[in-house]
């Protein structure tokens, strides 16, 4: 199967993110179904059935960080790929923490995830042969993750579907009790 670890925005987040781009951005040839929104933490591409055995219990067995939030606030373009996407300015420690548990977890399947230029964004637009215009009003959507999952990639007759295979919830950070004297 095809997969990769992501988080995946709330409903609410993927209604202001698709409110957003009706609103301020052109029409786009290939925008992605608000349904795929996601912000990939690591690509692991083709994967087997044991190998995805080996990934969950290593994850099962990990002590996870505390729920975060991201702020979705400014366009980019990969020209490579041909992506218009949403980024983040600010690259919070439990989001790098989570790509990091995510490429170790990939390593231990003995999967070669790439660890260059990760560059955290949630793509709105595929096969774009030039950039969009730039949006009327920049972005500012806060996305707040309490879980992360693996996804497969599903190709359908109307298009590529992402699945969720299995899911982590993120542990809240618990504050020990203050000692009486």
């Amino acid at each position: 199967m095809r997969c990769f670890f992501a988080l995946e925005p709330s409903p609410a987040s993927r209604f202001a993110i698709e409110q957003w781009r009706q609103k301020y951005l052109p029409p786009l040839d290939a925008a992605v179904p608000a349904g795929n929104y996601h912000i990939t933490l690591a690509f692991l591409g083709e994967a087997s059935h044991s190998q995805v055995d080996d990934m969950v219990s290593f994850l099962n067995n990990q002590s996870l960080p505390a729920p975060f939030a991201l702020n979705l606030n400014h366009v980019g373009y990969f020209a490579r790929p041909k992506v218009f996407w949403l980024g983040i300015d600010d690259y919070c420690p439990t989001h790098q923490q989570l790509v990091a548990l995510s490429q170790k977890a990939g390593g231990i399947a003995r999967i070669n995830v790439p660890r260059d230029g990760y560059t955290p964004h949630l793509t709105l637009a595929r096969k774009c042969k030039q950039p969009p215009a730039p949006p009327l009003v920049e972005p500012n959507i806060r996305c707040l993750f309490d879980q992360f999952h693996l996804f497969e990639s599903v190709s359908t007759p109307v298009g590529v579907r992402y699945q969720k295979r299995f899911s982590w919830q993120l542990q809240p950070e618990i504050n020990p009790r203050k000692q009486l004297r």
